[in-house]
């Protein structure tokens, strides 16, 4: 895969010391069985000190895509690969990524990924590399690099009992703090992970830049949610169920809406004092984006 020209959302030098969250596009469509498979999320974080970790790849038809961005960026081996959870749209494309792209640690909750369509060539990559695996519950911590790390979700000795609702809301949940900024990625979660986030963490929710939950979905993403997150910057990782009442949402919560779909790959980096540099791949904006008054080149700052 080539990328299009040169787009500054490619250059890690507008980035380098910094941490960085890099909200990445593909519009391919994958199909198997008669089956589609939308283009899901995947989303690289880089710390000031050069760590990485790339939380899930999209479908294997969005894959190469997001190879020739790490490539693009310089980056030919992983410290992290999350899988946040067992659907095709965030991780069946890893088999693909792995014969281009290295990995250290993989990180992942406990479900049982062999028994999906799909995931069979993930165990064996996983096998042949002797990537260790380390299973993550609420309450678990890490760091990457300076970034601390802790994890909302899911709870421990939770079990899904089949369907996609259940397994999404089983979804790792990141909370990600440097120095004074901070960031919030919850996969697929929806409405009932939700509520029992916001009545467990509160204000502790809190993040001033947020990736929207199940892309944009009406399963998720509840007024109360917001409320507790109030985000300066809300991303969608939009696939075909991005919704325009949960974008208006966002923005009457007081975030600048930004979405995979129009605006391609988006990345927000801050030096940790609380401001944000935003670069979008494509100056398309949504209906309920709201944008500074400075935008130049797909470049603006959020403060």
């Amino acid at each position: 895969y080539t990328l299009a020209g040169t787009n500054p959302v490619y250059d890690r030098s507008l980035t380098e010391g910094e941490m960085a969250v890099y909200f990445m596009s593909s519009t391919e469509i994958y199909e198997y069985a008669r089956t589609k498979v939308y283009y899901g999320d995947s989303t690289l974080v880089i710390a000031p000190d050069g760590t990485t970790m790339l939380i899930d790849t999209q479908n294997p038809a969005c894959t190469p895509k997001i190879v020739a961005t790490l490539q693009a960026l310089g980056i030919e081996t992983l410290d992290y690969l999350v899988f946040s959870h067992p659907h095709e749209d965030h991780i069946a494309g890893y088999p693909t990524l792995l014969r281009y792209i290295d990995a250290k640690q993989v990180l992942c909750n406990d479900y049982e990924y062999t028994n999906y369509y799909l995931y069979n060539g993930l165990t064996d990559a996983l096998e042949e590399k002797e990537i260790p695996v380390t299973v993550l519950r609420e309450g678990d911590s890490f760091k990457c690099g300076e970034i601390e790390i802790k994890v909302l979700n899911p709870p421990e000795g939770y079990v899904h009992e089949g369907g996609n609702a259940s397994v999404n809301s089983g979804s790792l949940a990141f909370h990600m703090t440097y120095k004074d900024s901070t960031y919030l990625l919850c996969g697929d979660i929806e409405t009932d992970m939700e509520l029992r986030m916001i009545e467990k963490y509160g204000s502790a929710l809190q993040a001033d830049v947020c990736k929207t939950n199940h892309h944009g979905n009406t399963t998720s993403n509840m007024k109360e949610w917001i409320a507790a997150v109030a985000p300066k910057v809300a991303v969608t990782e939009a696939s075909q169920s991005v919704s325009d009442l949960i974008l208006g949402r966002y923005m009457i919560g007081g975030a600048t809406v930004l979405t995979t779909w129009l605006n391609q790959t988006v990345v927000v980096w801050t030096s940790g004092d609380g401001e944000y540099d935003v670069q979008v791949e494509a100056e398309e904006w949504s209906d309920y984006t709201e944008l500074p008054e400075e935008v130049e080149n797909g470049h603006f700052v959020i403060k």
